[in-house]
This record gives structure tokens, C-alpha cells and sequence, in this order.
């Protein structure tokens, strides 16, 4: 438990304004004094601070029933930018964004296989590109670094994944953030998601593991050791299979070796997502197995922690992830019909951009986020 001195409230204060902005909108300085209980000339020295620094800009002038018409403040596009690194077994991406969640860069390589070592040379080599791309203004606004790494041990890595700043020419002392796969996409449905997502959620990334993170009070809670929302090891009841782990039954890997076992090859589904319609058969029945086993994940997670919404993403058509989305819900309302509480189930916002963006989230919310 720590006190807090002048400095501490100061930028508590400004993280809370610019949180509220991000996730409300633009408005004027009455509106975010009134929503954030500061005074309306705390609110005043914020924002001439903030406009000063470049984060936040005012919007037209709105006129109003009574008195003169009020500047919405709303942040600055340009006012921060942000690079995103995700490296698994078959992609390594790296991307810029900017400080509302637009991505103004990327570059990416899929493989059949990465190693960690042609991982980290495409890495370094997507940074240098990267680097001769950016003017020098944007160079000067890269605040950090955010990098998800589901191929290696991250922290033995933390020290090579850090060269990423250096080769990408913006120094030392910008700062590196590490995250794990669903915790970094479930921090993107956080920070740049819909507003109608609520507090509370359990979010689900099926990807080539499935992995997931949790949102608490609007916020992505780790746990202890960094490990909260990782469902990848959820025990299944009920599956008659060699393995009843999560990420073996519901996985895009699991989809391919259940396509591969029955002779068909689901090569293309890594890299473009249209290809998904030309194998609509081990595809449906791959759903008819993840859906249940989901929906016990999803009840497990209820129970301990009273959910009202499952967030579920992944790299894959949209059609699919709504069929996803459906299924379970029906499993849901079929295992517990007169639950009060069953959760509603929603579709991420990002897709095969959840991750990466989620990693290039985590400097953001980190500097500029309320309690992040």
C-alpha cells in the first residue's frame, strides 16, 4: 500500500482523462470534469497540458441550446505512435500504430515453419525496413514497444527482443512490454475494441493454440504470475479423444491435423482466409467439436467468476467466428437452460489482427491508460 505525492495524482489525473476520452469519445472540458470528478480547472491545466504535448486536439464547436458553443477535445491521431511484434511457429509480424488504434504499417512473413532463429532475423529485418519507411517525425513518437512471442521462452529472450528498438533506429530508451498471446489480444479488445463490450469479460483467442486473457473493472488483469485467462490447459470432460486439452480439440492446429488425418490439406487456411470455403467439411466438423468444448470452458469460468460477456476471436473468416459464436451459445443455453447468469457470448473486433495489435496495446496502456 503506497501513498501518493503531488506527482503521482498529477499523472494519475491525466491517464484518467485521456482513459475517459478514448472510451467515451470526444468532449468538452464541462463533460469529461463532470464524468471524472476533477474541477473544471484541473480539467483546464490537463488539457493545455495535453494539447501542448501533441496527444490531444480540439474538434469543431458544437452548439448548444444555451450559451456559447462548446470545443470537444478528442485525441490526437498522430499524437503517439506504437510498434506491435507478434512471433509464433508459422508468422512473425511486425506493425506501427498510431494512438487510436490505426495501423499505418506492417510487414509480415508466414512460413511453414519459423525457428527461433529465422524468426529473429526477420524480426531484425522487418525492423530496419521498417525504420527506412518512418519519417523523422515519427520516429521521434514511437513511445514503446509491445512483443508477444508464442515460439520462445520470452524471458530468456527479453534481451534479443529488445535490439528490436535499436534496429528499428529509435534507441535505447524506448521502452520494450511483453505479453502473452491472449493477453495481448484481449488488452486490443480493451483499448481499441467496441464500446459495447462490458467490464467484465472472458476473452478466447483461437488461433494455432487457443489462448485467452480476462478483463476486470475494464482493465487486463495477469494474476499473480501473469498466467490469469490462460484456458489453453482447460481440462474436457466428456471427450473421447487421446488428448482432452483445449488447444489440441479447438485450435487451428487441431483443425488441420483433424483435416490432415482424414487426407485433406488445410495449407492455405494460414495465410488467406477465403481459402476457408473450399474445405467446408472438416471445417464443420471441427466446429461440431469446439463449440461444446468452448461452452465447458466458458460455464467453468462463469462459475468462479460470474462473467457477463465472452469475447471469442481469432484469425478466421468472420462467418466462421459468428458460427462459433452461435454454437456456443446454444450449448450453453442447452447445459443450463434456467441460468440467470449464463453470459452473452460476442465476436472479437480484430480477427487475424487481435494479437498484433494487442501486442502494439501494451505500451499504450501502459504510459497513457488509467491503472493499466
Amino acid at each position: 500500500m503506497l501513498g501518493s505525492n503531488h506527482k503521482d495524482l498529477r499523472d494519475r489525473n491525466r491517464r484518467l482523462f485521456l482513459t475517459v476520452l478514448r472510451k467515451k469519445g470526444a468532449m468538452p472540458k464541462g463533460d469529461i470534469a463532470r464524468m471524472t470528478g476533477l474541477s473544471v480547472q484541473t480539467v483546464s491545466v490537463i488539457s493545455r497540458e495535453l494539447e501542448e504535448e501533441g496527444l490531444i486536439r480540439r474538434g469543431e464547436k458544437r452548439k448548444g441550446k444555451v450559451g456559447q458553443p462548446s470545443v470537444p477535445l478528442q485525441l490526437a491521431a498522430d499524437g503517439a505512435l506504437f510498434v506491435g511484434l507478434e512471433v509464433e511457429a508459422k508468422k512473425v509480424e511486425l506493425i506501427l500504430v498510431n494512438f487510436v488504434g490505426d495501423i499505418l504499417d506492417r510487414i509480415c512473413s508466414t512460413d511453414a515453419q519459423f525457428t527461433p532463429e529465422t524468426a529473429r532475423k526477420f524480426a531484425f529485418f522487418a525492423a530496419e525496413e521498417m525504420s527506412r519507411r518512418l519519417s523523422q517525425g515519427q520516429s521521434e513518437k514511437i513511445s514503446g514497444i509491445g512483443i508477444t512471442d508464442a515460439l520462445t521462452d520470452t524471458d530468456c529472450w527479453a534481451k534479443t527482443w529488445s535490439l528490436v528498438g535499436t534496429k528499428l533506429g529509435v534507441g535505447p530508451d524506448c521502452p520494450s512490454h511483453f505479453g502473452k498471446e491472449g493477453s495481448c489480444a484481449c488488452n486490443a479488445e480493451l483499448i481499441f475494441g467496441s464500446e459495447h463490450v462490458p467490464k467484465h469479460f472472458l476473452y478466447i483467442h483461437i488461433g494455432h493454440a487457443v489462448s485467452g486473457g480476462l478483463a476486470i473493472e475494464g482493465h487486463l488483469h495477469q494474476g499473480c504470475t501473469g498466467n490469469a485467462g490462460s484456458i489453453d490447459r482447460f481440462p474436457l470432460e466428456g471427450i473421447d479423444r487421446p488428448s482432452n486439452r483445449l488447444s489440441d480439440m479447438c485450435s487451428l492446429d487441431g483443425l488441420w491435423n483433424s483435416a490432415a488425418a482424414e487426407g485433406t490439406c488445410l495449407n492455405d487456411i494460414w495465410v488467406k482466409t477465403q481459402a476457408w470455403g473450399e474445405f467446408s467439411d472438416p471445417v464443420a466438423c471441427w466446429l461440431g467439436d469446439a463449440a461444446p468444448a468452448i461452452a465447458q470452458v466458458v460455464i467453468g469460468a462463469n462459475a468462479l467468476i460470474d462473467l457477463p460477456c465472452v469475447v471469442i476471436d481469432g484469425p478466421m473468416p468472420k462467418r466462421l467466428r459468428k458460427s462459433i459464436v452461435l454454437k456456443v451459445e446454444e450449448y450453453l443455453a442447452d447445459s443450463n437452460p434456467s441460468s440467470p447468469n449464463r453470459p452473452n457470448v460476442v465476436e472479437g473486433s480484430f480477427g487475424p489482427d487481435a494479437v498484433v495489435l494487442g501486442a502494439a496495446s501494451l505500451p499504450l496502456s501502459k504510459l497513457f491508460m488509467l491503472d493499466a
